[in-house]
């Protein structure tokens, strides 16, 4: 357990071990929707190696993300891009997302704007 006392010594190589112990699938996004970070868990959830997340976005095509009645969400509308637009949390956002081996995965997708320095790009301070 992480005090707050303790937050300070953690650092980025501590944040990335927690996130690789955790189950669920978490992606780290930056201000466009691109990926920044992701864990294990995310991979295997979406069917997709490292290589394959680098360099996508939210915004993408391909994702054949659908809503729970079945209809297409375009890249816009999903959890991450809605948090990004409005500043306002999503949590527990059921979407459908097609892997590319055909199986459709449901998800309950939270997303919230967090800031982490080590992730600030020279251009966005």
């Amino acid at each position: 357990m992480v005090t707050l006392h303790d937050e300070t010594t953690l650092g980025a190589s501590g944040y990335r071990s927690i996130l690789e112990a955790l189950e669920e699938g978490v992606v780290v996004q930056d201000a466009t929707g691109e990926f920044v970070t992701w864990n294990a868990a995310a991979e295997r959830i979406l069917g997709l190696a490292s290589d394959a997340v680098a360099g996508r976005s939210s915004m993408d095509g391909g994702w054949g993300t659908i809503r729970e009645d079945g209809s297409a969400l375009p890249g816009e509308e999903l959890p991450a891009m809605v948090t990004l637009r409005t500043g306002h949390p999503q949590s527990g956002v059921v979407v459908g997302v097609h892997r590319p081996d055909g199986e459709l995965r449901w998800l309950s997708v939270t997303s919230a704007r967090i800031e982490l320095a080590e992730f600030e790009r020279a251009g966005d301070r």
